[in-house]
């Protein structure tokens, strides 16, 4: 064929649209089975754009180019993408079928959304158009139990389900967490065929389920082809032996799981003791109990824990209150047990130590006209005018317990009683306006000393 004479006469064997082009490049392809001589050639008409900013008219084409590749390893022959042209031709050295690409390679025309047409003339052969390979994966793995920690081998399987041959794909296999676990090269797939590849896996260190992507692609004849699969696979977890690697008494409890100071006695001031244990191998279902037993060997206390709802290793703790119950009046040797699935599988021994205390006596009884603040100790007065208008008792006493009633009287010389005042407060049961600083303070504390005011008239 006169490809002149062909190209003057638009005597194409093919014709081909990119339609709306002007978003984005587009390639089309054709087998082509030359006969002696190897040319191509294609053309397409060049738009012309007013442009608005200077009113002048310039020719600017958008630009094809054309490609031959063996069709058999897909390496390129000739090329030929000159800019600035309308026509490209190219002359192929290859005595085998080739496969011929159009590709459309400019954006100059961006928004507008026009279509390119072109025609593709050949020296003689046959011209097939085609749509490029299609491919797909599928990976799975061995049967039987996967254990934590493993080495798997994937078995990934490829196909080719378009109409050419895709050159070399290559899988890719990746963790959920975006971790690349392998990649394989693989031989060529003709259209229609499939293939299969291995590749080892290491298990994470945990049971569960694990999540597997595989990804194939291709690049072949300038187009790239890829697609997808993904594969769940059920790790055993490794088999723990249940232990307790830890059981502590402490006055307080840290963040997390992290191991607490231990302690080995506690004073009954405290407000709470507690138990915590660390432990290993747990089951799902398990049930662990903490029980705190009393010096006289009985339980004081008995705490489930609820049942464990996945296996693994965890930590758990429980308070006993003490301060302000009446543990805090049990002092001696306690012990802290833990029970899991009711059988005892650790114990711990604390002391508690009694609170002092200290034994009742009156430290000071005076009389006197003024009375001081914050307990402080006033002025005796021996003797008092019958025109005073008050005369006080205070007094100051050591180790008064709560609900203690005390009573001052007031006598006269001849042995009678002339008041008799009751004062409630060792502490103070009630605090209210003017109360003694002093007194507030040791009945927060529930101190051992306490002072009290009695007047001739029975005022507190």
């Amino acid at each position: 064929m006169d490809l002149k004479v062909a190209y003057a006469q638009k005597d194409f064997t093919r014709q081909g649209t990119f339609e709306g082009r002007a978003n984005a490049a587009g390639t089309h392809l054709y087998l082509w089975r030359p006969a002696e001589s190897k040319w191509a050639t294609i053309a397409w008409c060049r738009f012309v754009d007013l442009r608005a900013d200077s009113f002048t008219f310039d020719a600017i084409p958008d630009r094809l180019a054309l490609t031959a590749y063996s069709a058999s390893t897909g390496l390129m022959n000739r090329d030929s993408s000159v800019s600035g042209q309308n026509v490209q031709q190219i002359q192929a050295t290859l005595n085998e079928p080739m496969i011929l690409r159009v590709a459309a390679l400019s954006k100059q025309y961006q928004g507008r959304g026009r279509n390119l047409s072109y025609g593709l003339a050949h020296s003689g052969g046959t011209l097939e158009q085609l749509n490029g390979p299609s491919l797909s994966v599928a990976c799975q793995a061995p049967g039987g139990t996967i254990t934590a920690s493993s080495s798997v081998r994937i078995e990934c399987t490829a196909w080719n389900n378009g109409d050419m041959i895709a050159i070399n794909p290559r899988i890719q296999l990746w963790t959920a967490a975006g971790a690349l676990v392998s990649t394989v090269t693989m031989p060529s797939l003709v259209a229609g065929q499939a293939a299969t590849a291995s590749m080892n896996w290491t298990t994470p260190a945990t049971g569960g389920t694990a999540k597997l992507n595989a990804q194939i692609f291709s690049d072949s004849f300038g187009i790239s082809s890829s697609n997808q699969g993904s594969l769940s696979i059920e790790v055993t977890a490794p088999f723990v032996p249940f232990r307790v690697k830890g059981f502590y008494i402490s006055q307080s409890l840290p963040t997390g799981c992290n191991v607490p100071v231990a302690n080995s006695s506690v004073s009954a001031a405290v407000a709470n003791v507690y138990a915590w244990a660390s432990v290993d191998g747990v089951n799902t279902g398990d049930a662990p109990i903490i029980d705190f037993i009393a010096p006289n060997g009985s339980i004081y206390a008995s705490y489930p824990q609820g049942r464990s709802t996945s296996p693994g290793s965890f930590c758990l703790s429980q308070g006993l209150q003490i301060a302000g119950s009446a543990a805090a009046s049990m002092p001696g040797t306690w012990s802290a047990r833990l029970r899991w699935n009711n059988s005892v599988v650790a114990t711990n021994n604390f002391i508690l130590i009694a609170v002092p205390t200290v034994k009742f006596a009156v430290r000071d009884l005076v009389v006197t006209l003024n009375v001081l603040s914050n307990c402080a100790t006033p002025v005796t007065t021996n003797f008092v005018s019958v025109s005073a208008a008050t005369v006080n008792g205070w007094f100051f006493v050591d180790g008064a317990n709560t609900g203690d009633v005390g009573v001052l009287e007031f006598l006269s010389p001849d042995g009678r009683c002339l008041a008799a005042c009751p004062w409630v407060g060792f502490p103070l049961l009630a605090v209210g306006a003017g109360v003694d600083p002093c007194r507030l303070q040791e009945v927060e504390r529930q101190a051992v000393l306490a002072c009290g005011i009695c007047d001739c008239a029975g005022t507190v």
